[in-house]
């Protein structure tokens, strides 16, 4: 409680992502004295004896699951926020024989031939394991298949994760995404459920910012997305607390859903008013309706005309035909 905002969201965060993420944010934070030594220390010996994490495990279970359903149809792309949790993801899964791809900040160099290895039939690999920064401009949409390994907090992050993938070139109809949380604690029943609960939302609405400002999330913020990522702090740090913040999270829920159904009806009105575009295709400009055009003259009486008009002589040959002759010519 007696750190600030960014300090709290930057250590819940990575509690939620690995405890590889965790140590090394404790690690940091106690080398600028933000935090007691002793607890970075504490953290690190108990990372240290881990094995494994339950993320992980689902992730390998939900591998293990695409690789029997569809041996060499799939692609994944899993996205984390931080770079301890990518490291991590790539040694569990190369050491179980799953080729991984590197996509974060300072790979940019190395990004085409990842990208041209994922990109293969069959795949020369079937997972791409990005961040944030590695993914700003880079074209995904080959994969099927997208995995939150951790969700931020702030909500337009994520639809920019989706983005990479979800485009309309895609070669899917449609793309799976999945997001790994870590069941009993406030990244299921708090961060999951409101994030899950936007994503649908968004996708029936086709607009998380216009979601976001129609549920309130911008009252006190220009941005809807940081918004958003304050209540949740705040929610958070209730329950961790120990308050009861079921009620909370219900109306959190409640004000996603309302704002989902106005934009419905605004957009009703809209239809009814304007025309709906359902089943539309664009057939570019539409061509203008005009009077159909009065002709002073047939074809035939113009085209003589014309000829006369230019110096030829004509004569009638019999059967409709003349015979035009100017400058030595005939024809």
């Amino acid at each position: 409680q007696q750190l600030n905002r960014l300090a709290q969201i930057s250590i819940l965060q990575a509690l939620t992502s690995s405890p590889h993420a965790l140590m090394a944010q404790l690690n940091t934070m106690a080398r600028n004295q933000t935090v007691p030594e002793q607890l970075a220390t504490a953290v690190s010996e108990v990372v240290g004896r881990m094995r494994t994490s339950a993320k992980l495990d689902g992730l390998g279970k939900l591998i293990e699951q695409l690789r029997h359903e569809r041996p060499d149809a799939w692609r994944l792309v899993v996205f984390t926020s931080r770079l301890e949790t990518q490291t991590t993801i790539q040694a569990y899964l190369e050491e179980r024989g799953i080729s991984v791809g590197i996509i974060n900040g300072s790979s940019g160099p190395r990004n085409q031939i990842t990208l041209q290895r994922f990109r293969r039939n069959p795949p020369g690999c079937h997972v791409i394991v990005s961040t944030e920064a590695g993914a700003e401009g880079i074209n995904l949409q080959v994969a099927n298949v997208l995995a939150n390994y951790d969700l931020p907090w702030n909500p337009m992050i994520v639809e920019q994760r989706i983005g990479r993938v979800q485009r309309l070139a895609s070669e899917h109809a449609k793309v799976s995404i999945f997001n790994v949380i870590l069941q009993g604690t406030f990244e299921e029943y708090i961060v999951g459920r409101l994030m899950e609960k936007l994503q649908m939302a968004s996708h029936a609405i086709g607009d998380v910012e216009a979601l976001l400002e129609a549920s309130g999330a911008d009252e006190d913020d220009e941005n809807a997305g940081t918004s958003f990522e304050e209540r949740i702090r705040k929610l958070v740090l209730a329950a961790l607390a120990g308050k009861d913040v079921k009620e909370a999270v219900r109306l959190e829920e409640q004000s996603i859903a309302e704002a989902k159904a106005e934009l419905e009806r605004e957009q009703e009105n809209i239809d009814r008013l304007l025309g709906g575009m359902d089943g539309a295709e664009y057939i570019g400009p539409r061509a203008p309706n005009l009077p159909p055009p009065a002709h002073s003259m047939e074809p035939k009486e113009f085209t003589l005309a014309a000829l006369c008009t230019l110096g030829a002589r004509l004569s009638q040959q019999g059967n409709g035909l003349h015979l035009s002759e100017h400058n030595g010519g005939r024809e």
